[in-house]
């Protein structure tokens, strides 16, 4: 995070794109990867739900805005999603505020390496 010059960074629902392609709102500010084939990336989030078992605990490394960890929450007993870029946690509290309190609750977001969170 270092390398992003400052410490924190905060956008609005108005700065983000927002996309839900299986009904969860993903928000992506301007320096946020977005998913480029959201058609085949609703494929893959759905071949992942099914081998995910009932009450996991879920790490998502690398994980962007939480674009998968956000759509295992059903399934999961927490999901812990860490990203380095330090524009995804504005979007990850976006997509938290448009979720079910119970599943807001499930979902935890890091702005950190993932040697440090794989920890």
């Amino acid at each position: 995070p270092e390398t992003w010059g400052c410490a924190t960074f905060a956008c609005a629902a108005r700065d983000c794109v927002r996309e839900a392609p299986l009904g969860v709102g993903l928000y992506f500010a301007p320096a946020c990867f977005r998913q480029a084939n959201l058609a085949q990336f609703a494929e893959i989030i759905k071949a992942i739900q099914k081998r995910i078992p009932k009450n996991a605990r879920v790490v998502e490394l690398y994980g962007g805005v939480a674009t998968i960890g956000a759509h295992l929450l059903e399934k999961s007993v927490s999901v812990r999603c860490s990203d380095e870029n330090p524009w995804n946690a504005a979007c990850v509290d976006l997509l938290k505020r448009g979720l079910d309190g119970a599943l807001a609750e499930k979902l935890s977001y890091e702005t950190a390496p993932a040697a440090v969170v794989a920890r």
